[in-house]
């Protein structure tokens, strides 16, 4: 307890922090004096950036002939921004050796819902563009994406277990693509 601060003990708390982009990642209050961190001025209004330092709407500016290699649907034409998926899987990519370039680690971007789909419907848990196997946090980050619609992840441990278990590929498949089908038709 506090005196000073109305009895209320605000140590630690990041109490000059705007609570309107904490929560929504937009704040369109008019004059708003509160702290934006990770955030840009834009449109009249202040959004938050993504992990890349991207902020709201940034896939909207991408060229027409980018693609969903799922949907075909065109990436600017999305109404959230794109999963995306690193060529070689690891958003870390190791340093170069002096006097030499890093490799190149393309993104494949993908309307998240339609992957989701295509994932799960398939079995199959590898990347579309590259056919490089997913990694588990990869289909964590997916469900994320998705809000856990599709339950990727879920269906990517199931075919684990069925091939841990000496079930084969095309068993663990058989399995996801027929609890997928009753996911999705009924």
């Amino acid at each position: 307890w506090n005196a000073s601060s109305g009895g209320r003990d605000l140590r630690g708390a990041d109490w000059d922090v705007c609570t309107a982009l904490e929560k929504f990642g937009k704040c369109t209050k008019e004059g708003c004096k509160w702290r934006h961190d990770n955030a840009e001025q834009w449109e009249g209004a202040w959004w938050q950036l993504d992990d890349e330092g991207r902020y709201h709407g940034w896939w909207k500016e991408v060229p027409a002939a980018e693609e969903c290699p799922v949907s075909l649907t065109p990436i600017c034409m999305l109404d959230r921004p794109p999963f995306e998926l690193r060529a070689s899987g690891s958003r870390v990519v190791e340093p170069p050796r002096p006097g030499t370039r890093p490799p190149p680690n393309p993104i494949h971007r993908f309307d998240a819902e339609q992957l989701a789909k295509y994932l799960v419907g398939s079995g199959q848990f590898m990347n579309p563009v590259n056919r490089r196997p997913l990694e588990r946090a990869e289909v964590m980050a997916l469900d994320r994406a998705t809000g856990g619609a599709f339950r990727v992840a879920e269906a990517f441990a199931g075919v684990r277990e069925v091939q841990a278990s000496g079930g084969g590929r095309s068993a663990a498949t058989r399995e996801v693509a027929v609890a997928a089908r009753q996911l999705f038709v009924h």
